[in-house]
């Protein structure tokens, strides 16, 4: 049994209500993917300070696959 929240379906869960309130129209499968990624690494997209899960490897993968922020 996992015990932490991390990493998990029901943290994708609480980021998900959390935003999707905020969006002003119904969304895609894809936009809704978009936006939890780019919540979960907003440093790496330039949004914030912090990722969610660190500065690891998905930070990196992006870099390689030419996201630049």
């Amino acid at each position: 049994m996992n015990n932490s929240l991390f990493n998990t379906t029901q943290e994708t869960a609480t980021r998900l209500t959390l935003c999707l309130p905020l969006l002003s129209r119904p969304s895609t499968i894809d936009e809704i993917t978009a936006i939890d990624l780019i919540a979960t690494y907003m440093k790496t997209f330039g949004f914030g300070q912090r990722n969610l899960h660190g500065d690891g490897i998905t930070s990196g993968f992006l870099r390689i696959f030419g996201f630049r922020p």
